[in-house]
């Protein structure tokens, strides 16, 4: 009976001790007016996770990345169009890489909002002759 009790108290203690420290997760948002094709953004972080989000062609959506602890540094890469037909364009770009618990990074003249939140504007088509894509870091979380 003694065991049930403290086994009991500890299993409430337990469960409301704080969690963890939090990091600032990162988030995307993804404007694709690109008219013929998607957009791939993949997060990556030095624990070595990486998620790969497609936002199709005349859509938007709002992308959260979980860095796997607040301590790893996390960047992303994004793609759009096609390389193996010589008749359609792409492109590609890179973040640098910043600490998701404080969003700062080395170069904070370029960031002077941290490097955490962004929105990305893509327009053009893989059957014209160019795509646009516009990232911007921003000041808070934009979706």
């Amino acid at each position: 009976m003694n065991r049930l009790i403290c086994f009991s108290l500890l299993l409430a203690a337990c469960s409301s001790s704080p969690a963890g420290p939090k990091g600032k997760d990162p988030t995307v948002l993804v404007i694709n007016q690109a008219t013929d094709s998607g957009f791939y953004l993949t997060w990556y972080d030095q624990s070595g996770q990486i998620s790969t989000t497609r936002t199709p062609a005349d859509s938007q959506q709002c992308v959260h990345f979980t860095s796997s602890s607040p301590a790893d540094s996390v960047r992303y890469t994004w793609f759009i169009g096609d390389t193996v037909d010589q008749y359609h364009t792409w492109a590609r770009g890179e973040t640098i890489w910043f600490n998701p618990a404080t969003g700062v990074v080395a170069d904070t003249a370029a960031y002077p909002f941290g490097a955490e939140y962004w929105t990305i504007r893509i327009t053009g088509a893989s059957s014209g002759s160019y795509f646009q894509v516009i990232a911007k870091a921003v000041a808070s979380a934009p979706c």
